[in-house]
């Protein structure tokens, strides 16, 4: 018995990761620089790839043809957790 065509062949997963960071607002002591913390991002859509390189999150999932739109490559090393939402 398959999925339904309404259904999606790929998981809807929540994504919490750390982002890289630049600071362009003057200078900065080097320890302040160095305690600085990464900001952390999350994002949610369907995981239609993943490696030990990467992971692909598309937001948006086009059930007949078979198409995404507006995804998002996040280096696997920046992810904190994956978490599948039901």
């Amino acid at each position: 018995m398959g999925r339904k065509k309404s259904e999606s062949a790929y998981k809807k997963v929540i994504v919490k990761w750390k982002d890289a960071c630049t600071w362009n607002d003057g200078p900065m002591d080097i320890q302040k620089a160095i305690d600085m913390d990464m900001p952390v991002r999350e994002t949610i859509g369907y995981l239609i790839y993943k490696n030990k390189f990467e992971v692909v999150i598309a937001s948006f999932y086009d059930h007949v043809d078979q198409q995404v739109d507006v995804f998002t490559h996040i280096p696997r090393q920046w992810c904190m957790e994956i978490s599948e939402l039901k």
